[in-house]
């Protein structure tokens, strides 16, 4: 009989809310033709401000200009609801930027403004930094230095699209614009950087802060009875690691002290991919079919086995193991492909995946950095999310 950890889902917030159902008529009195209107509102320090307002389409070469316009006095731009859907927006002012990504349309949206930062990084293939390189967010680009160095001023804070054209090559990235530099990493498959906890004071993945939700979380067997324990609470400072401990910028970590004498005993740290499990609002599952495996970085002890939470083709709750991996003490790459997830169940698909979780059945001390879905690229990622 296949082994299964129950992991505990985090119901996380709705981060838009309609609010109401504005429509303007074409004169034909009747619903047909009508165009149904959304409000932006851009606010800095909970007043409204002047900005300008632009729509980003995502493909998969660059983010393509789809509107643009300024808010009046009163910050409110108008625009029909359907240009909002599965876009990027972006609000400018002087010094002060916004922006979200919208999953779906919706009638009011609210973007707050900050002071803009410069994003910083390094471009580098196969170890070795990239010169030269093109490096596109919005519409400004720059060129990486001799040692694959780059600075594009004056953007939004928070997770972006960087589009790094070298080698011939273009590929696309989500960076974490902020105060730690990011590490773009050329490769010939398309990746997904997930999670690279340089700036975890949300809980959330890196993956999330672009597109919603993707809250952290803690699971152990306390739920069905047993007496597993983590040591650090997910909200401790302790949980991540800086400095030489650290992979890079910083790092997860955790101990998981396992109650033995329990049936089936267990801990685990993992991540909605998008909103919680039963919810209903932004996607809560994706289509990872075309994934190749999940990388990750990591050092410790004990073992760890990675976890997919899903429903299968039948709608019931499944989860997919991998088999276990041995920590050692130093820090090393770890790739599971998607072949060697357990498949004993014969409605085994990736089609509606919820979370993805680290899970051990031995005391262990676990470091994670840099945890990746490979095969895909993060321009299709806005398209796979649903609902089941």
């Amino acid at each position: 009989m296949k082994r299964m950890f129950l992991i505990l889902s985090i119901i996380a917030c709705v981060v838009f809310s309609a609010c109401s159902d504005n429509s303007v008529a074409n004169g034909t009195g009747s619903n047909a033709g009508e165009t149904e209107l959304a409000i932006i509102t851009v606010k800095n320090d909970g007043a409204p401000v002047a900005a300008r307002v632009r729509l980003w389409n995502i493909e998969k070469d660059s983010l393509s200009l789809a509107l643009e316009g300024v808010t009046g006095k009163n910050g409110e731009f108008e625009v029909a609801r359907k240009e909002l859907e599965k876009r990027i927006v972006q609000v400018q002012g002087d010094s002060l930027a916004g922006m979200l990504f919208l999953a779906s349309a919706q009638d009011q949206v609210e973007i707050k403004m900050a002071k803009t930062v410069n994003a910083v990084g390094r471009v580098s293939e196969n170890g070795k930094p990239v010169a030269n390189a093109e490096v596109r967010v919005f519409d400004t680009s720059v060129k990486t230095d001799e040692e694959g160095n780059f600075i594009v001023e004056n953007v939004p804070q928070g997770a972006l699209f960087a589009y790094v054209n070298a080698n011939g090559k273009n590929s696309v990235f989500v960076i974490d614009a902020g105060d730690s530099p990011s590490a773009i990493e050329l490769t010939e498959e398309p990746f997904i950087l997930v999670e690279n906890f340089d700036d975890w004071s949300s809980r959330r993945t890196l993956l999330g802060k672009m597109f919603g939700q993707g809250w952290w979380f803690i699971s152990t067997d306390s739920l069905a009875g047993g007496n597993s324990r983590a040591l650090n609470n997910l909200w401790q400072e302790d949980i991540t690691i800086s400095g030489e401990n650290a992979f890079a910028g910083s790092s997860f970590h955790e101990k998981f002290d396992i109650d033995e004498e329990f049936e089936y005993p267990y801990a685990s740290a993992g991540f909605a991919l998008g909103d919680d499990y039963y919810e209903e609002g932004l996607p809560s599952f994706y289509d990872l079919r075309g994934m190749l495996g999940i990388s990750f970085i990591a050092k410790g002890s004990g073992s760890v086995f990675v976890q997919l939470t899903c429903k299968n083709s039948n709608g019931e709750q499944v989860y997919y193991d991998s088999k276990k991996v041995k920590l050692a003490d130093e820090w090393a790459q770890i790739t599971i492909a998607v072949s060697e997830f357990d498949s004993e169940d014969d409605a085994f698909t990736l089609q509606h995946v919820n979370s993805i979780n680290f899970v051990t059945t031995e005391d262990s001390e676990i470091y994670l950095d840099n945890i990746r879905i490979d095969g895909i690229s993060v321009a299709d990622w806005p398209m796979l999310g649903h609902s089941f």
